[in-house]
């Protein structure tokens, strides 16, 4: 076992494979699986003199995430008897989510409140008006009428057939929760 070390960091020395002076050395432990799926060697152009390829840490999982906005799950405070959650229209994902909610007073109308990449790009337009204390817009086009805006970086948007005043009720109304907690409130509304 000895002589196959020995054999290896030969090979390793005759090969020029190194890990760059300014960089940390890796852990001591001998999870050498680890060590490996954390370095990705880079190429370097060959030249007059003997070069050492540089090997470089790849970022964990952690330093890709952006450092940037968070999602927040949307879900109303109190809702009127009239109104009703539809959990088969709605869903969570960590990018975005859709709630989707029944108004059964004379014709049956719905209302959506929708977070993240979900959200298309806002059509042209738009009047500008104050959302849960932020600039953001109100369109009405066809009986829909959809009222958009960014809090915490993300987009936001509450859409359904009600008009503008409903829609600016229930956007004050809403609470910020985790996708967890939202999917367990969503679950709570399927069973009744």
């Amino acid at each position: 076992m000895r002589l196959v070390t020995i054999l290896i960091l030969t090979l390793l020395i005759l090969v020029g494979c190194g890990t760059r002076r300014d960089q940390a050395p890796a852990s001591s432990g001998n999870n050498e699986a680890a060590t490996a799926a954390l370095v990705q060697p880079s190429i370097v152009p060959p030249g007059p003199s003997v070069h050492t390829p540089v090997i470089a840490a790849t970022p964990r999982a952690t330093e890709l995430e952006p450092a940037g906005p968070r999602l927040r799950y949307l879900w109303p405070l109190t809702l009127l008897p009239e109104v009703s959650i539809d959990p088969a229209r709605s869903l969570a994902t960590t990018e975005a989510f859709t709630l989707t909610l029944i108004v059964q007073r004379g014709v049956p109308r719905t209302i959506t409140i929708t977070g993240g990449t979900s959200i298309a790009a806002p059509a042209e337009g738009g009047s500008a008006i104050e959302v849960r204390g932020v600039r953001g817009l109100l369109y009405e086009e066809r009986g829909t009428t959809r009222l958009r805006w960014i809090e915490a970086g993300s987009p936001y948007q509450i859409s359904g057939d009600v008009g503008s005043r409903p829609l600016l009720v229930l956007a004050s109304g809403l609470e910020a929760l985790t996708r967890d907690a939202w999917l367990q409130r969503l679950a709570h509304a399927a069973e009744q």
